[in-house]
């Protein structure tokens, strides 16, 4: 994932990140959780930005069942 301002690499694919919850004042603001990356700083992601690049132990979940079923 980009951070389309700087071009710079937020976060990279299969990789896994400690996540922190925002407070409520940024939870209104639409920020959906903070990532800890590479980056010296946390990372604010909204739930559109989640929902495009990142996938839940839920659906990881789901998705290795399937294959089992199968």
């Amino acid at each position: 994932m980009f951070n389309t301002d700087e071009k710079i690499v937020i976060c990279s694919k299969g990789k896994i990140y400690k996540t922190h919850p925002p407070t409520d004042f940024e939870d209104q603001c639409g920020i959906c959780l903070w990532v800890e990356s590479d980056l010296p700083e946390r990372v604010p992601i909204t739930v559109k930005i989640f929902d495009k690049f990142f996938t839940t132990l839920d659906e990881i979940r789901d998705i290795k069942l399937n294959e089992i079923l199968k």
